[in-house]
């Protein structure tokens, strides 16, 4: 099967192009506290989720 694609990309000269794969602007948020933290609850819930999916993909 062939298929037709059709990118929407802006014409862009090759300096543009290299000058803004090449900037980078990255900021550092000072502003936030503590992050929780990865508990074991969150391992079994994970684990729990992921039985519920195979057993559907099996049931089907």
């Amino acid at each position: 099967m062939k298929k037709q694609t059709n990118f929407n990309i802006a014409k862009m000269s090759k300096d543009q192009l290299i000058e803004l794969a090449s900037t980078a602007k990255e900021t550092v948020a000072t502003d936030l506290g503590p992050g929780k933290g990865f508990t074991v609850i969150d391992l079994w819930n994970i684990q729990r989720r992921n039985k519920s999916r195979i057993s559907r993909r099996h049931l089907a």
